[in-house]
């Protein structure tokens, strides 16, 4: 079976089941990797389990993107300062995932690991001239999370924001009080937390990892400068909209 035929019948099963069970409308969580999405879910669950809501909150994996999911289903995403986003994605991967989840390295991944060993070395390589530059360049495309732009999840920007806007968009720099305006637009009244458990946010201690150096940063900006011009207008937006 063709897999994204596969992936929008079982959103329509998800569906079916939550209307004719649970009588709930199913809110699809567009989950963008590496800006919050455990920590959201986390959440969400809860809402889920304590069953007084008339919705059901469905977090999809990160193969789907907008137009996989139905057209009667609102929904809402979370999004991140690429450059944070960066090297969020760097150390998870570089732990493989743990401790929440372990997933080893794939071939490239290991490759790219043994290249560079803080996500500082690779972003002060991109963009060199000679062997170190293409290391990067290919670590770039190879690490999970770092290959795939934010905005990929949308084939049509100006769609999303103008002909099917989310109930609200959530910024991982803001996430309390973003969560706060997302469940006010649904009338839901919680006094759930973010947690703050490493284990479920599936955070990164940055202690003792060394900061982004201003090459790296400039070099960032540049390999992320759609990416960039796509979070501020989702910042417009959501201030437009709050």
């Amino acid at each position: 079976m063709n897999l994204k035929k596969y992936k929008q019948q079982f959103l329509k099963f998800n569906d079916k089941v939550n209307n004719i069970v649970y009588r709930r409308e199913t809110i699809e969580f567009l989950h963008i990797g590496k800006n919050g999405g455990t920590a959201i879910m986390n959440l969400m669950r809860q809402i889920n389990a304590e069953c007084k809501e008339p919705y059901f909150f469905n977090k999809n994996n990160h193969s789907i993107n907008l137009a996989d999911i139905p057209l009667n289903h609102r929904y809402f995403f979370s999004v991140r300062s690429p450059l944070s986003r960066f090297s969020s994605a760097f150390y998870s991967r570089k732990r493989k995932g743990q401790p929440r989840i372990y997933r080893e390295w794939r071939p490239e991944e290991e490759v790219a690991f043994s290249n560079f060993e803080h996500a500082n070395d690779l972003a002060e390589s991109l963009f060199s001239e000679g062997d170190i530059g293409l290391k990067a360049f290919s670590a770039m495309r190879s690490i999970s999370h770092l290959k795939k732009f934010q905005y990929n999840w949308f084939n049509q920007i100006d769609y999303m924001f103008y002909e099917r806007p989310p109930i609200y968009i959530l910024r991982q720099e803001s996430l309390s009080s973003d969560i706060d305006i997302l469940m006010s637009k649904l009338g839901i009244s919680t006094d759930l937390d973010l947690t703050s458990d490493p284990l479920h946010a599936h955070k990164t201690d940055y202690s003792a990892i060394p900061a982004l150096s201003e090459q790296a940063k400039k070099n960032l900006e540049k390999w992320y400068e759609a990416d960039l011009f796509f979070v501020n207008t989702v910042n417009k937006w959501c201030d437009e909209n709050a």
